[in-house]
């Protein structure tokens, strides 16, 4: 299993390792914590997975066995005679002494060894199948060295040397150990139950005998000989045996080929064994104890810190004050997609921002081209774009090596953009090189030029001031926009007042963009401390799983009759799971937050005539004003079917009246990024809109008595 066992811990390393990267990542707070926490989930599941492998490989490995131990070749040997002579005390341990007349038909062999598992399954008279763990002590082995080590549950001796190669021939090997079978676990009667031979030798045994000293007179009437371990192949008829007080002798008949384990099987009363030792341990309860324990604990720090505070839903008649509609669909839907864009998009339009209009080329056209139009100043970045448009900048080549000490950057940036050109035209993101370029006009090394006039850096500040006063004075009359809706707004108008979606990209803001919205909400809304806490029951989940692996498919001391708590523990890794995956919860600000959105939502569906005849009678922009958070929100139809028959005021500035005009508006958007894009973000949630869319005997009883083989 050392193969496995590496790539085993390599997956481990990975996970870690990807934990460690999803915390670096994330933007805030909670979003770093919620990372850190899954990625070690996901350790979790990865370790359980490799349980489960190791389990199922295990069994792989049983049934295999199971089958092909009958075919199974032995590597150069024969076993000619075979002996096995057992004294039974009355504390049910077994002194055994094997005699195996081995003969090496080929050459190069430095002799044998031989399996005896420590666990075992014994099928009674009842057909009741129970696995025992035995205690192996005193191996000796006469006349030759040998050294004894634990492999895959089982003890192997290794008889011979590694200097010394046998010659072919007949060898005689004597091993001798203790067999302590442990304490009765029959109710009602005993049973000497006992899997001679072993398993896996590859080859026929020749010559098999057993003798059996009883420590007690016994009824002989019931005696059963079988060639498994789960009394289904009687082959009694095939054995010659005779009994004489205490003692059995029996020999296989030459006229049965046997390539497995014998199974003696003696029916006995009633405390004929006397109370045998204790072969279990504590290691493999008390992991499962501990398993179960951190269920519980994982429950309770759930209720105490993850556990939703209760929220009581309102009515509400507005969105929740400060928060633009992408912030808002941020927090209901956790959508960072082009439906926030076109949202905000609706929002600008709604404020007077923008004008959007509907072309239609014929009367027959189901939807029309959409054209976006500007009705306010540029931006002040985009006012340096523009005014810098036209700029050619000129080099002069009389001058063409920075001394040491000239400013870096500058130099940078003037090798970068000019090389062998003597001029070079700025279209865009001029404000990024201000600096260097002040620079390098200070100094004579380029000068502003263009075809109508020059233009010197007070010349540039000057008209941008001149666009910023006349936008702030169109601004104070018109409503406020979210640092969300200006920055989509300076990106629709960046090189064009007219947008046509047919033909020119629809502008989006980027994921970082929205990022930065839900970083600013999603520390305030969610109760971080929970998130401390789903960190500290995710390792509770990798220590549970890493327990229960240990206990039931490594350590495996646990008495078969406590085998239910298996079972308890095993289940205890889900609730463990899932308070885990429930832990994160928000603040009390943010349950009201969001139950002061599910209130308004809900309103927008059941909104009565006299309710909006009320508001409206109050704010003439009201249905403008909600609009765009009614689309993001995923209730749009229902809040423009609420206002057929009404007069909208400013209806020449919008079409929102009609609900198609959303479905061609959506669909010219993300075919604008389809069409002019090379991808397209999506909103990662339901309800937003989007692009598209060995170990080999684990918890007792190893299928195997045992064995052997050539070396």
């Amino acid at each position: 299993m050392e193969i496995e066992a590496i790539v085993s811990m390599f997956f481990i390393f990975l996970a870690t390792v990807a934990a460690v990267g999803m915390a670096i990542v994330g933007n805030n707070k909670k979003s770093r914590k919620n990372a850190l926490s899954w990625a070690f989930i996901i350790t979790g599941i990865i370790i359980f997975v490799i349980m489960i492998s190791y389990i199922g490989l295990g069994y792989a490995v049983r049934v295999h066995d199971s089958s092909t131990s009958s075919s199974s070749v032995a590597d150069g040997f024969t076993i000619d005679g075979y002996k096995v002579d057992l004294t039974v005390n009355e504390d049910n341990k077994v002194d055994v002494r094997e005699t195996l007349m081995i003969n090496f038909y080929e050459g190069g062999h430095h002799g044998i060894f031989r399996f005896i598992p420590y666990w075992l399954p014994y099928t009674t008279k009842d057909g009741k199948t129970t696995s025992r763990k035995a205690n192996i002590t005193d191996v000796t082995v006469r006349d030759y060295n040998f050294i004894t080590e634990e492999v895959n549950d089982k003890l192997r001796i290794k008889i011979g040397s590694a200097y010394l190669t046998l010659d072919r021939g007949i060898y005689t090997y004597v091993i001798h150990y203790i067999y302590d079978m442990g304490g009765d676990p029959y109710k009602g009667f005993d049973e000497f139950i006992f899997h001679a031979f072993g398993d896996y030798w590859g080859t026929s045994i020749h010559n098999a005998e057993i003798t059996i000293n009883m420590p007690k007179e016994f009824d002989s009437k019931d005696i059963k000989f079988f060639a498994d371990k789960e009394r289904k192949e009687d082959i009694t008829e095939y054995i010659d045996y005779s009994i004489s007080g205490k003692v059995i002798i029996l020999k296989v008949k030459d006229t049965y080929s046997l390539r497995s384990a014998l199974t003696v099987d003696i029916p006995l009363e009633e405390g004929y064994f006397t109370e045998g030792s204790n072969n279990y341990g504590l290691k493999s309860l008390a992991l499962c104890l501990f398993v179960i324990a951190l269920g519980w604990i994982t429950y309770l720090l759930w209720k105490k810190h993850g556990k939703n505070y209760i929220r009581v839903q309102t009515v509400e008649f507005y969105p929740p004050e400060g928060l633009d509609p992408s912030e808002v669909g941020i927090i209901n839907k956790g959508c960072y997609g082009s439906r926030l864009n076109v949202a905000l998009l609706i929002s600008l339009a709604s404020k007077k921002y923008i004008k959007i209009d509907e072309v239609k080329e014929k009367e027959t056209d189901t939807n029309g081209k959409i054209i976006i139009t500007n009705n306010v100043p540029i931006s002040i970045s985009t006012a340096f774009n523009r005014v810098i448009k036209a700029t050619v900048i000129k080099k002069f080549p009389k001058i063409l090596l920075f001394p040491d000490n000239e400013k870096k950057s500058a130099k940078i940036y003037y090798e970068k953009y000019f090389g062998k050109e003597t001029e070079i035209t700025i279209d865009r993101d001029f404000v990024t090189f201000v600096a260097e370029m002040n620079y390098l006009v200070k100094h004579g090394y380029v000068k502003y030029t263009d075809s109508l006039y020059e233009h010197s850096q007070e010349e540039i500040d000057k008209k941008a001031q001149e666009l910023k006063d006349n936008k702030e004075l169109l601004f104070s009359e018109l409503p406020e926009l979210s640092i969300n809706e200006e920055a989509l707004w300076n990106k629709l108008f960046e090189e064009r007042d007219v947008l046509d979606l047919s033909v020119d990209t629809f502008p989006t803001l980027s994921y970082s963009t929205f990022a930065n919205s839900k970083e600013k909400i999603y520390d305030k809304i969610y109760d971080i401390s929970s998130y401390k806490y789903k960190i500290l029951t995710s390792l509770l989940f990798i220590v549970a799983v890493i327990s229960f692996a240990l206990s039931y498919c490594f350590i495996q001391d646990l008495n078969p009759a406590l085998k239910f708590i298996y079972y308890i523990a095993f289940a205890s890794l889900i609730p463990i799971f899932i308070f885990t995956i429930l832990m994160g919860r928000k603040s009390t600000y943010g349950e009201e937050l969001t139950a002061k959105i599910e209130g308004f939502k809900h309103y927008l569906e059941v909104a009565e005539k006299e309710q909006l005849d009320r508001i409206t009678s109050e704010n003439k922009h009201y249905f403008y004003d909600i609009i765009p958070y009614a689309y993001v929100l995923g209730v749009s139809k229902a809040w423009i079917d609420k206002f057929q028959g009404y007069t909208f005021v400013d209806n020449d500035l919008y079409l929102f009246d009609d609900y198609s005009l959303f479905s061609t508006i959506e669909t010219s958007c993300y075919h604008s990024l389809i069409t002019h894009s090379s991808s397209c973000s999506s909103c990662g949630s339901s309800g937003c809109s989007s692009c598209g869319g060995g170990c080999s005997s684990c918890g007792g009883g190893c299928s195997s008595c045992g064995g052997g083989g050539s070396w």
